[in-house]
């Protein structure tokens, strides 16, 4: 049954709320919403119609392209992020990759946009055991970062600390998923990305010595 005057009034609120948060273009947003209200007329919606919507604006956003200057390739997308849009809508990327398999069948998307989702699909998978693996080997080679003392906001004009463990961790894994990103041949290979963490903890490991800042490194590593 599609939804009442007052309920879909509601929603309509909502999502252009939601809009506002994202800095959403208009055509992206209309398309998205048209969209979802065919969708919402012949198929049953279950949960929240702005988890839904989030599909849709998904689907609108990696169709934009926008145009640059010179010679240069135009954007495909409109550069709102996945992140963002899961942020706004509060809702996960599991859930996410959930209500988009029923969303690609209701909307009957082109194969190659469903083959571009289920390839981020498996990226994810594989970073989330990739960083599974790289806790512990972490915690092998250097201190744990629940060890590091608390820092005090610093003001402009106070020379930057040291960087601690909390600070590595941190770099080591946004290198892996930097590098990782400009190779998308490697980014959903298990393997591949396994022995790309170890070169980066390696090179962490390597620069880490170099710097004479042993601190760094776990007592009882040998």
């Amino acid at each position: 049954m599609p939804p009442s005057d007052t309920e879909n009034s509601d929603v309509r609120e909502r999502y252009e709320e939601l809009c506002r948060d994202l800095n959403m273009d208009t055509v992206a947003m209309e398309e998205a919403w048209q969209t979802f209200e065919n969708i919402s007329t012949n198929y049953t919606l279950e949960g929240d119609d702005l988890h839904w919507l989030a599909c849709a604006l998904y689907v609108a956003c990696r169709k934009s392209v926008v145009p640059t200057v010179g010679n240069c390739e135009p954007v495909v997308g409109n550069c709102v992020s996945l992140t963002r849009l899961l942020r706004s809508t509060k809702l996960s990327l599991i859930q996410f990759f959930n209500k988009m398999k029923k969303w690609e069948d209701m909307a009957n998307l082109a194969r190659e946009f469903r083959d571009k989702v289920d390839r981020l699909e498996r990226n994810f998978a594989v970073s989330t055991v990739i960083f599974k693996k790289f806790e512990p080997i972490f915690m092998d080679l250097f201190r744990s970062p629940a060890d590091d003392q608390p820092r005090h906001p610093r003001g402009r004009k106070q020379r930057r600390l040291p960087c601690n463990s909390t600070d590595m961790f941190i770099f080591c894994w946004t290198l892996f998923v930097q590098v990782r990103g400009n190779f998308p041949a490697i980014s959903d290979d298990l393997v591949n990305s396994y022995h790309l963490l170890l070169c980066c903890l390696d090179l962490i490991f390597s620069n880490v010595i170099l710097g004479n800042r042993r601190d760094l490194i776990k007592v009882e590593f040998p």
